[in-house]
Formats: C-alpha cells, structure tokens, sequence
C-alpha cells in the first residue's frame, strides 16, 4: 500500500512538456521572453526555436492590422489638441515663448516698487518687513513674518494682551478686596472718595463755564455796572 502525501504536490514549469512552454513563449512579449531564456539551457532552447518566432511575427502582423486603422490621426496629437508629437518647429516655438515670458518677467520685476513703499501705501502689511538703520546711517529693510501668517500672528498677540489684561485685573481685583492698592498706603474707599470729588469739582466748573457762555454780553455789563455803583455808594455813606 502507497503511503500518504503530506503534502500537495508542486508543479513548475520545468515539469510541463515542450508544447505547452512553446504555446506559453508564444504570448509572452520580447522582455519576458528574453528574462526567460536567460533560467535555464532548457528554456533557452525552446526561446529560440525558429518555427515559435515565425508564429509570434504572424500574431504581431494580426494585430497591427487590427489596431492601425484604429489609431488616432496625427492632427489630434499635434498641439494644440495635445502635446504627445511635437516637432521640431512646436519645439522651437515652445522654447521662444519660454524665452519671451522670462524676459518679460525680469523686466516687470525691475519696475517693482520696493518693500518700503508698499508699507508707507498700505499694500503690505508692516510685519512682512523690519525697519533697521544701518550702519552709515541709512535705512534698511529686511524680510519679516511672512504675509500668510500675519493674521495667526496678531490673532495671538490679541491673546497674549488679553491674557495681560485678565492676569492684572486679577491682582486688581484681590487688591481691592483687601483694601489695598498698589504705591499708596490708603484705602480704597478714600481714593474712591478723592476721585468722586475731582469729578464733582470738574462738573461743577464746567457747568459754570457753560451757564456763563450762555449769558448774553449785556446782562454782563449791566451786572458789572450795578456792583461798582454799590461799591460806590457804600464809600460815599461812610463817616
């Protein structure tokens, strides 16, 4: 009795006959075809094995005649249509255009205004670029923070400020509460009442200020007139 397999049987391609290699060679493209003759003496043989390129010369003359008349015509791969055949000439062009756009570039460039103008015109804004002075005396300007961070910039220096302003209203407000304020020794109820009474006193004149504007010129003089003759006659009762 034959023992068991263990295990499946593997099959390579050394095990199958010269007919079947020679149909599989005969699909197989010249790359393919070369990797294989290079295994072994066996498949080398069979690569090249004259009446197996007779049949893969007359598969390669059905194809063309199948797939010639269905290639695109050359005016559809000619630019403009497309850039897959260029000529010489599209290649010259091409070159003169890029040649055309580089000079026209440089000469735009050269008429720029500078940094420092577009900052004083409000073009860009003034973190892009740094004002130094120079070591003769002039002005320099060198590049700053770029232009697509400028605003993520000031949204965090917004922050920071607020975050000052919350950190010292804090300590403010804890001051307060204990009666304290920073530099005077006083409470805060008397700084309140000092300043309360400033603002009263500055109302107040400026009320007065107001009321006086709005007396005419007349009413002025009139009064003026009546004080100096009361002034007058309290001399001329006295002994």
């Amino acid at each position: 009795m034959a023992a068991p397999k263990t295990a499946a049987t593997r099959f390579s391609l050394n095990d199958l006959c010269d007919e079947l290699l020679l149909n599989i060679f005969h699909y197989l493209d010249v790359p393919d075809l070369l990797t294989a003759s290079r295994t072994s003496r066996r498949f080398r043989k069979l690569s090249t094995d004259p009446i197996l390129h007779a049949q893969r010369r007359r598969l390669a003359t059905q194809r063309l005649s199948v797939r010639l008349p269905a290639r695109p015509p050359l005016s559809s791969l000619l630019p403009p249509s497309s850039t897959i055949y260029l000529t010489t000439t599209h290649v010259a062009a091409r070159t003169l255009s890029r040649a055309l756009v580089a000079i026209k570039l440089n000469r735009c460039l050269s008429r720029r205004p500078s940094a420092a103008s577009l900052i004083d015109k409000g073009v860009l804004p003034k973190e892009c670029f740094v004002r130094e002075k120079a070591a003769g005396g002039d002005e320099a300007v060198r590049s700053g923070v770029a232009w697509g961070i400028v605003e993520a910039r000031r949204r965090v220096e917004r922050e920071r400020v607020k975050d000052g302003l919350r950190v010292w209203v804090g300590r403010m407000a804890g001051k307060i509460q204990s009666g304290r304020v920073e530099r005077t020794g006083c409470g805060v109820w008397s700084m309140v009442w000092r300043f309360s009474r400033g603002e009263r006193g500055r109302r107040e004149r400026e009320r007065s200020a107001r009321r006086e504007e709005a007396i005419p010129g007349r009413s002025r003089v009139g009064g003026l007139r009546r004080f100096w003759e009361e002034i007058a006659e309290g001399q001329n009762s006295s002994p």
